[in-house]
C-alpha cells in the first residue's frame, strides 16, 4: 500500500513539474491550474501508478505521456498536436533531469535502493523535479524549446513525420541490448 501511495505522490509530482516546464515554453505567467484539472491530473495518474513496475518498460513511458497528454492540452487549452509537442519537450527535459539525478544520487547510493525504497524513490524523484525546474530556466534550454516548438507547431510536414513517428517508434522492449557480459 506504501508503495502504490508513493508512486501516486511521485507521478504527481512529476505531472506538475512537466506543468511548470510547459508553462516556461509557452511564456505563460497566468495560473492553469484548476479544480477540473487538478482532479483530472489525480484520477488519471492512477493507471500508471496501477501499471507502475521497477522495470521502466517503454509501456510505461507510452502511457505516461499518453496521459500526461490528456492533462496538459485540457490544462493548457492547445490542440492535440501542440500537446504532444509540448509534452515530448517534457519527456526530453525529464529524461536529461533523470540522467543528472542517476549521476549524483548513484554516487552515495545503489541504484537498486533508489528504485525500491520509497524514501529513496521520493528522494530521487524530488531531486528529479527541481533539475528539470532548473533546466527549463537555463535561458538557453527555454529559448531554444521555444523555437522548437513554435518551428513544428507551424510545419505540418513535422507534425505529420513526428505522429508517425510516435505511432510506429519500436519499442524499447523488443530490442535485447544484454547490460552485463556474457559469459
Amino acid at each position: 500500500m506504501l508503495e502504490a501511495f508513493v508512486k501516486y505522490i511521485c507521478f504527481i509530482m512529476m505531472t506538475l513539474t512537466g506543468a511548470l516546464v510547459i508553462k516556461k515554453i509557452l511564456n505563460e505567467n497566468k495560473k492553469k491550474l484548476n479544480y477540473k484539472s487538478a482532479i483530472l491530473a489525480l484520477v488519471l495518474l492512477i493507471f500508471p501508478t496501477l501499471l507502475h513496475n521497477t522495470d521502466y518498460s517503454s509501456l510505461n513511458t507510452i502511457i505516461i505521456l499518453f496521459i500526461n497528454i490528456i492533462i496538459y492540452k485540457k490544462m493548457f487549452n492547445k490542440n492535440i498536436m501542440e500537446t504532444i509537442i509540448l509534452s515530448s519537450c517534457v519527456m526530453i527535459i525529464s529524461f536529461i533531469a533523470d540522467i543528472l539525478t542517476f549521476f549524483s544520487i548513484s554516487l552515495f547510493i545503489p541504484v537498486e535502493e533508489m528504485r525500491t525504497l520509497w524514501y529513496m524513490m521520493i528522494i530521487s524523484n524530488i531531486v528529479s523535479c527541481i533539475y528539470s525546474v532548473l533546466l527549463i530556466n537555463i535561458k538557453i534550454i527555454s529559448t531554444a524549446l521555444k523555437k522548437v516548438t513554435s518551428k513544428i507547431s507551424n510545419n505540418e510536414y513535422i507534425k505529420s513525420g513526428m505522429f508517425i513517428l510516435l505511432i510506429f517508434a519500436p519499442s524499447q522492449d523488443s530490442i535485447d541490448i544484454p547490460l552485463t557480459p556474457a559469459g
